[in-house]
C-alpha cells in the first residue's frame, strides 16, 4: 500500500512536532538551528573527531583565560607605577618650588647663603 500526498504531510507534521517539542534544552529555534553549525566548526578543529575537537576547545579557552588574568595583574601593576610615577614627580616639583621660594625669601631679607 502506497502512502498518498496526505498520509506523507500528516507524517511530516507529526515528525516536526515531536523533534520541535523533543528538545529540553531551553534555547530559541534559531539557536537550536545553530547548533548544527557549532558541532560541525568542533568536528572540524578536531580533524572530524568531534571529541578531539570539542578538547582542543576547551584548551584554547583555558589558554585565553590564562592570558586574561596576566593581563589584568600587568595592567594593574603598571597602573600601580604610572600612578607611583607621577606622584613622585609631583612631590618633587613642590620640593623643588619650595626650596627655590625660601632661597627668594632668604635673598630678599638680606641673608646671605
Amino acid at each position: 500500500m502506497a502512502l498518498t500526498d496526505e498520509d506523507l504531510v500528516q507524517i511530516q507534521r507529526i515528525v516536526q512536532h515531536t523533534t520541535q517539542a523533543a528538545c529540553k534544552c531551553g534555547l530559541s529555534e534559531s539557536s537550536q538551528a545553530e547548533m548544527g553549525h557549532l558541532i560541525g566548526r568542533f568536528r572540524d578543529m578536531g580533524d572530524g573527531n568531534l571529541n578531539k575537537g570539542i578538547e582542543e576547545a576547551s584548551e584554547a579557552i583555558k589558554a585565553w583565560i590564562k592570558i586574561r588574568r596576566r593581563g589584568e595583574k600587568i595592567g594593574g601593576a603598571v597602573a600601580c607605577f604610572i600612578a607611583v610615577s607621577i606622584a613622585g614627580g609631583v612631590g618633587t616639583l613642590l620640593w623643588i618650588g619650595i626650596r627655590f621660594a625660601l632661597k627668594m625669601l632668604s635673598v630678599d631679607a638680606g641673608v646671605k647663603q
